[in-house]
């Protein structure tokens, strides 16, 4: 399975739950875990966003 999502864009836990079949937690429990990696940006009380386009970002994670 790939999902691709644009950088900078807002990543809400209700669409991608709705969008993959699975309850909101899951995808919680996921967005925790790639934010220690970089992958997401937790922004308080609006949810999570991709970072921009940065390739040392991203690197390792292709």
């Amino acid at each position: 399975m790939s999902l691709r999502i644009e950088p900078g864009s807002r990543v809400t836990i209700d669409v991608l739950a709705r969008e993959l079949g699975v309850s909101q937690t899951p995808i919680r429990d996921a967005l925790n875990r790639i934010e220690a990696e970089g992958l997401v940006v937790r922004v308080p009380h609006a949810g999570y966003r991709t970072p921009p386009d940065h390739p040392s970002a991203i690197r390792g994670h292709a």
